[in-house]
Formats: C-alpha cells, structure tokens, sequence
C-alpha cells in the first residue's frame, strides 16, 4: 500500500491580536502548542502544498 509523508512548514510569533490569528487561519496556518522562552510564542504549522498553492502567480491578460 502506497502512502505519502506530509511534508510541513512551521511559524513561531510571538502572542498576537485576533485579526492576525485569523489571518493566519484563513491562509492554512493551525495551531499546534503555546510556550517557548516566557510562554509568549505561538507555533503554527501548514502543509507545504497550501504554502506552494498561494504563492503560484496567476496569469492575467494586460490590456491599456
């Protein structure tokens, strides 16, 4: 049986208001812990095919 590995990407931000924690959701980012130096961090992880997803440039058609 064949199966793929997830790959991942991972973000650490220091503690941040709701508008950004939202942002984060809307572009794939999931909580995954809080903690680190002082418990102020936030880790985040997403698979990388969202992050490459995003990033692909989009054809358009320039007319003046």
């Amino acid at each position: 049986m064949a199966f793929s590995i997830p790959k991942w990407e991972y973000k650490a931000v220091l503690h941040t208001d709701d508008e950004t924690l939202n942002k984060f959701g809307k572009e794939g980012w999931e909580l995954v812990c809080a903690g680190g130096k002082g418990g102020n961090y936030l880790f985040f992880k997403r698979p990388i095919e969202i992050a490459e997803s995003k990033t692909e440039k989009k054809s358009f058609k320039y007319e003046e």
